[in-house]
Formats: structure tokens, C-alpha cells, sequence
């Protein structure tokens, strides 16, 4: 196969803020960083994350998202929220997942593992 998964891109009007949660949520660290781009790296196996600046607004529900894998999905959740994330609802089951937003308004789930 030619192809490989290299960067998961959030759009976000305040990048630095935004990378800043991601980073702290999954323990990432910056790898490169600009004014529209920043670049977290959650390790050698695993897709780049990066975060880039837009200047329109979020208006709807994204058609992408990512699935965070917890042991403990309470305490993920928890420790999202104290970061700056918020719960949000969008029809899904709560006993199968949790979904919230990021600080740029950017759903993610917390699903157990």
C-alpha cells in the first residue's frame, strides 16, 4: 500500500489554545509550530495531530471525529472537561460512549476500551 495515515487536522480559531488541550489530554508534544499550524506528536505508531487555524466559524455537527480508547471512561471524562472540554449531546447512547467538544467546538468521543 503507498498510502499511510499522516496527520488528523482540527480546525480551530485560536490553534495554540486548542493544541495546547490536545496535548495536555493525550500527552502529546509539540513537533512544529507557526501562527496557522501546529504539529503534536503522540509517538512514532501513531498518526500526527496537528492543529490549523480557520477564520469561519463552526456552524454544524463535524462529519469526522476522533474516538478516544479509556480504561476508566469516567475519569477521562473528568479530566476532559477540567482541560476545557464540554459534553455535548447528538442522539448518541451514553452508555456506549461520551461525546464532547473541544475548546474549538469540535466533537470527540471517549468510548471504553
Amino acid at each position: 500500500m503507498g498510502l499511510k495515515l499522516g496527520w488528523v487536522v482540527i480546525d480551530a480559531d485560536n490553534p495554540k489554545s486548542v493544541a495546547r488541550f490536545w496535548a495536555q489530554l493525550l500527552g502529546a508534544h509539540v513537533e512544529d509550530e507557526s501562527e496557522e499550524f501546529i504539529e503534536l506528536s503522540l509517538g512514532a505508531a501513531q498518526p500526527r495531530l496537528a492543529v490549523m487555524r480557520v477564520s469561519d466559524a463552526k456552524t454544524s455537527k463535524s462529519r469526522i471525529h476522533l474516538d478516544l480508547i479509556a480504561e476508566d471512561v469516567d475519569e477521562e471524562v473528568s479530566r476532559a472537561i477540567r482541560l476545557g472540554a464540554r459534553r455535548t449531546d447528538i442522539g448518541q447512547d451514553p452508555e456506549e460512549q461520551a461525546v464532547l467538544i473541544d475548546p474549538a467546538g469540535n466533537e470527540f468521543c471517549i468510548v471504553n476500551d
